[in-house]
């Protein structure tokens, strides 16, 4: 399912055109739609609550920080990647777990992508173009 599917199928209200980074970094949503959300996903509002990111952080340049060994391995649950909060801060730090630069993926990447992994096989396109491109003289 499409994120667009699930907030048109359950009335959710959200409006996706306000990052140009797509949906991932969607900025803080009214009460209603994180309680709805919430009833979804069997989830505590409160948890709902702590996710949401700042507007200034929808609001990117060109690309989004993220540790890939970070998100390919998940510690509790290593058939389950996910995306870390912190990644959508604008003033990126070096991964505090693998002590590494982040990688960064364009937003271009990101806009097109429906789901989640959507942005995994997006994430890895851009990671293979990138290892086959020559090194510049």
């Amino acid at each position: 399912m499409t994120v667009e599917q699930l907030i048109l199928q359950h009335h959710l209200g959200i409006e996706l055109q306000g990052s140009n980074a797509g949906w991932l970094p969607l900025p803080s949503q009214p009460r209603q739609v994180l309680h709805r959300l919430a009833s979804l996903a069997r989830l505590d509002v409160q948890r709902l609550e702590q996710l949401q990111i700042p507007v200034a952080w929808a609001m990117r340049d060109c690309s989004v920080p993220y540790c890939h060994r970070c998100l390919v391995v998940n510690p509790l649950d290593v058939t389950t990647p996910y995306w870390q909060r912190c990644w959508l801060d604008p003033a990126p730090r070096p991964c505090e777990q693998h002590d590494e630069p982040m990688g960064r993926v364009p937003l271009a990447v990101l806009r097109r992508c429906r789901n989640f992994n959507d942005v995994l096989r997006g994430i890895q396109l851009h990671r293979r173009r990138d290892a086959s491109r020559p090194p510049y003289a």
